[in-house]
């Protein structure tokens, strides 16, 4: 009789989506993107205005929405965004939600804004 094993780990990691941003040009969350920490072979993410308006599409991770069309700044106020990816070993992950813009003046002193949300995603790492 032969027998065989596999091994099957999952990792559950997480997929980071700002909840505010602040395109400033300040350097600190000037700009609106997702952290993975998986390379992706496929990414979409979509940015729609309350009108649901399309105002930014990309296709590559390490880029995101600089607040802008066209180099026009868009109004403060909230957005929603939807992504999907397929990373390296073909796991999927897809999520929406919203977005908040703020746009301030230097009489206001608002330093960092980082709170996140964090959608999780099973990844099915190994088999053995």
């Amino acid at each position: 009789m032969l027998t065989d094993s596999i091994r099957i780990t999952s990792q559950l990691c997480k997929l980071m989506m700002p909840s505010a941003f602040t395109p400033n040009k300040d350097g600190l969350n000037d700009v609106f993107k997702v952290k993975y920490p998986f390379p992706v072979k496929h990414f979409d993410m979509i940015v729609y205005n309350r009108f649901g308006q399309k105002v930014f599409e990309c296709y590559d991770i390490a880029k995101g929405w600089n607040g802008t069309i066209n180099n026009v700044d868009q109004d403060a106020g909230m957005y929603i965004w939807k992504i999907s990816l397929i990373d390296n070993d073909g796991i999927s992950a897809a999520a929406q939600g919203t977005v908040t813009m703020i746009r301030y003046n230097d009489e206001i002193d608002i330093h960092h804004v980082s709170v996140s949300h964090y959608y999780s995603v099973t990844k099915n790492a190994t088999i053995h």
